[in-house]
């Protein structure tokens, strides 16, 4: 801060730590006492009086023990002029983001860019330019533990559950993947349509047949399957070893597609297996292998195929 100095001294008066010589203030030093007016030292004198000057030799800089009549402190007793302005400092770095890789034109160098899309992240970019991404998603962990078992549920509604199904009586015995309830299961009376034909789904299980309900008869009748193609996705096996069989002796399946043929009625155990020009059978029980000795006859002598 500065001074305000008289307006108009005489010689000799004194503003401590000046005096007037007429021309200039001089500051002034008490001379024998070995107290100077001016302390020069790294640190602040440890007991300054007001109007002291010390001069930091650490900074550079002059101060003055100023009192305005509340309290004392040093100030600067002369300040120096306001250096120049500061470079401008490096842009801090940024974090962007976006639903696709970004772009060359898409920031400055040192920033960073997260795709949002595919949790990429990129950065920092550096002369112009985006470094390849590394995902912000690690590998999938270690499959975890198996829980403990559930409670079980209680039975559900079987009507609706089998709704493409239509309608299900169970008069006795087990139906294969489901409960039986009780002594028995059924869908009658008022759930059937009023009116109109079709084929519903009915196991009758135990001695039962297979069952069909026609509607317009209003009763349950031996099901049959006409024009339904079923198609399995796991193998089917009879409940029991050479006991049931597939067709009757008065109905018989038309032709049956198979690969290799493997018969096995408890005396003997072989294998039918067809080659590019000739057929082979196989005994399995010697280990023996024999050919079929064909000859070759004109179609017009064959009777024709089924299909």
């Amino acid at each position: 801060m500065g001074f305000n100095f008289p307006d108009a001294p005489i010689v000799g008066q004194v503003f401590p730590p000046y005096e007037w010589d007429g021309e200039k203030w001089v500051m002034q030093i008490k001379p024998g006492t070995g107290d100077a007016l001016v302390t020069v030292s790294d640190t602040p004198p440890a007991a300054p009086h007001d109007n002291q000057f010390w001069w930091s030799s650490q900074s550079g800089i002059l101060y003055f023990r100023y009192n305005d009549n509340s309290s004392s402190q040093w100030v600067v007793a002369a300040p120096g002029e306001k250096g120049d302005k500061g470079d401008i400092g490096i842009p801090g770095n940024t974090i962007l983001y976006g639903t696709g890789n970004p772009a060359g034109s898409i920031g400055v160098d040192g920033n960073f860019f997260i795709n949002t899309t595919t949790n990429f992240f990129f950065g920092p970019k550096a002369a112009g330019a985006w470094p390849a991404g590394t995902s912000l998603i690690g590998p999938q962990g270690i499959q975890g533990i198996q829980g403990i078992q559930g409670i079980q549920g209680v039975p559900g509604d079987m009507t609706e559950a089998m709704a493409d199904l239509k309608y299900l009586q169970l008069t006795g015995g087990t139906l294969t993947g489901f409960s039986k309830i009780n002594s028995g299961f059924a869908v009658q009376g008022a759930n059937y349509p009023a009116s109109g034909a079709g084929l519903e789904f009915v196991y009758g299980g135990g001695t039962s047949a297979i069952q069909s309900f026609d509607r317009d008869a209003s009763q349950w009748k031996p099901l049959s399957i006409r024009a339904l193609d079923v198609a399995f996705s796991c193998g089917v096996t009879p409940n029991a070893n050479g006991t049931l069989d597939l067709g009757t002796a008065a109905l018989r399946w038309r032709t049956i597609y198979t690969s290799d043929l493997s018969l096995s009625n408890g005396i003997g155990d072989w294998t039918i297996v067809e080659g590019e020009d000739d057929l082979f059978i196989y005994n399995n029980k010697r280990g023996k292998v024999y050919k079929f000795m064909l000859y070759e006859v004109s179609p017009e002598t064959a009777p024709p195929k089924k299909v």
